[in-house]
């Protein structure tokens, strides 16, 4: 988590209810761009048929 304690209410600094967890400059500076899923061609799926177990390739 990209948050850091800061100070809310001015009271001591051994209190810890006194204190906020806000996002820190890097956490809100932070940006990402979407590439995008990715799909090998690989995926396989598992079902039981008539009473065995079968795997084959993925239709999705």
């Amino acid at each position: 988590m990209g948050a850091v304690a800061e100070s809310t209410t001015g009271g001591p600094a051994d209190d810890p209810s006194g204190y906020t967890a806000v996002k820190s400059t890097a956490e809100a500076a932070l940006t990402l761009n979407w590439l995008g899923s990715f799909r090998s061609g690989h995926e396989q799926v598992g079902n039981w048929v008539h009473g065995t177990w079968v795997i084959s390739k993925s239709g999705a």
